[in-house]
């Protein structure tokens, strides 16, 4: 039986080596997942588990998240995009994260330079408040495809519905959140 997440938790801050083994025995499938949506290349996949989990045990402490599997999911996530960054795989096509990445390029701009730290944050949060105020399967949608980066057809298949309908629904919310982008500010 997988250990609870509080004590993985107090592995790590106890500096104790179980804390890697546990997460990995309870975490690894999630963390696979995530990078297999942004990588094609399975040692790509194997070095962002292996990344994601150094990165845990360099970062608690002093970070103690609230729940493990969401940190972990993040760290897995910018871990696979960084390797696809450094790989120049988005412009060569790496997969289902570059036609998501695609999606998103008209109506958010890729900001590079510090001074761009602060309204990142910021956008971020816009972007949180508007999907607040979309229905909850929208949100989802959204999620899982833009975060997850999953195929439309398995949100579809996942959410019960048709994969048009999730194609639909996605192309409505980049729609709207356009036009709230520029509402706040940001865009055209």
């Amino acid at each position: 039986m997988a250990m609870d997440d509080k004590k993985i938790i107090d592995l790590y801050f106890g500096r104790d080596e179980r804390a890697i083994r546990e997460t990995e025995d309870k975490y690894r499938p999630m963390i696979a997942g995530i990078a297999k949506n942004y990588l094609s290349d399975m040692r790509d996949v194997d070095e962002c588990v292996n990344d994601t989990l150094m990165e845990a045990w360099n970062s608690m402490p002093p970070t103690k998240p609230d729940h493990l599997n969401v940190y972990l999911a993040r760290l897995a996530k910018n871990r696979a995009i960084n390797t696809l960054k450094e790989s120049k795989r988005i412009k060569r096509g790496g997969g289902i994260a570059s036609v998501s990445f695609d999606e998103l390029e008209d109506i958010i701009e890729d900001k590079e330079g510090p001074e761009d730290i602060v309204l990142s944050k910021e956008l971020s949060d816009i972007i949180s408040a508007f999907l607040k105020k979309q229905p909850q399967v929208d949100m989802q949608i959204f999620i899982r495809h833009y975060w997850f980066a999953d195929r439309p057809s398995d949100i579809a298949a996942m959410l019960g519905m048709r994969t048009m309908n999730v194609n639909l629904r996605l192309h409505r919310l980049r729609k709207k959140l356009k036009e709230h982008l520029i509402r706040e500010g940001y865009g055209e």
